[in-house]
């Protein structure tokens, strides 16, 4: 196929394009458009390719929504980049975000197709819904799911007339594909999913969700009870240290770690001695390989990464430190005294 990079054989883009001929909800995908040098340089997809029988020459995605504005497909996109482009920790903080979210799914049933969706290590969760949901129901589904993956861009989830992802299978601009990682093919082209299961996950995540005070939140798991820190804690954060394998999402109950240590004045060298052990510090220790295990850091590794999440926990619980007792208790005499004097 003239037009992809050589990693993408006509093979795998045939195999691609004949998923989106089938579950693409409108007759018509967005394309990619090459500049002046023939180059694929900006992610966007300005232009319109007829869903028919030959492949476009560019990577493409499709709309989750049909003309009639009800979503047929869900993608949740979870992604690890920043202003300056992938950062590690973010991109790793994804992969937990995204094996999370398809705990809750397997514990609800839910049929789903997980996939790294290119080179750098995005994750796509794909749902089918033959039926179509309504673009309330959706919505309300991705407010409560980006309330507690905060890699998540749901931004998609929100635009029922231009909300799109590219597919599982199809090639990305810098020679990569979606690839998947779990699931059958058959969850999006043979699913029963009604939007009534969409409406009991979304009650689901907004249960879970983290507390406005993120050190006040639940642990992501079940705690060992056994586990003592060597310096004192409030309950929460001795929850989130005790935390069985980091829990659900290790890279969340890590920094909820920190941010409890910070928040009871602990320093680096305390952190460290518990990082050694404390179950809730996985992420710490370990890497997610993104395909269902995990992987001992080295000692580099493991020490660059607690002492920047550290630093990010300290500054945190500054902000969110709040105000002496005594001067709290002066604000309402001196405004007594600024209505007397009126």
């Amino acid at each position: 196929m003239a037009g992809f990079n050589v990693r993408q054989s006509a093979g795998d883009v045939d195999a691609a394009w004949e998923l989106t001929r089938r579950i693409s909800p409108r007759d018509r995908v967005r394309v990619m458009k090459r500049d002046a040098y023939g180059r694929l340089d900006e992610n966007s997809y300005p232009s319109f390719y007829r869903v028919g029988p030959s492949a476009p020459a560019t990577p493409w995605c499709i709309r989750l929504a049909d003309d009639a504005g009800l979503f047929r497909l869900l993608c949740f996109d979870f992604d690890g980049k920043d202003k300056h482009g992938v950062d590690a920790e973010l991109m790793e903080r994804a992969v937990d975000e995204a094996d999370a979210l398809a705990v809750i799914l397997d514990e609800l049933s839910i049929a789903y197709v997980l996939c790294q969706s290119s080179g750098t290590g995005g994750r796509h969760i794909w749902i089918a819904v033959p039926g179509g949901a309504p673009a309330d129901v959706v919505a309300s589904l991705a407010r409560a799911a980006r309330a507690n993956y905060r890699t998540l861009d749901h931004g998609m989830l929100l635009n029922v007339r231009e909300g799109a992802a590219r597919p599982p299978l199809s090639p990305h601009r810098d020679g990569s594909s979606s690839t998947i990682i779990r699931g059958s093919l058959d969850v999006l082209t043979a699913s029963r999913i009604v939007p009534d299961e969409l409406i009991g996950l979304a009650a689901v995540l907004d249960e879970r969700r983290p507390a406005l005070r993120a050190a006040e939140s639940a642990p992501s798991g079940p705690v060992d009870r056994s586990h003592r820190a060597h310096r004192q804690l409030t309950a929460a954060g001795a929850a989130h240290m005790g935390t069985i394998d980091g829990g659900s999402n290790p890279s969340w109950t890590g920094f909820m770690c920190l941010l409890a240590a910070a928040n009871a004045g602990w320093s680096l060298a305390d952190v460290e001695h518990a990082a050694k052990t404390a179950p809730g510090m996985e992420h710490y220790r370990t890497k997610n390989t993104g395909r269902g295990t995990r992987r001992r850091r080295s000692p580099a590794e493991a020490r660059e990464r607690l002492e920047r999440q550290w630093a990010k926990a300290q500054q945190y619980a500054a902000v969110q430190r709040p105000l002496p007792v005594a001067r709290e208790a002066a604000r309402p005499h001196r405004a007594r005294r600024h209505r007397a004097r009126r």
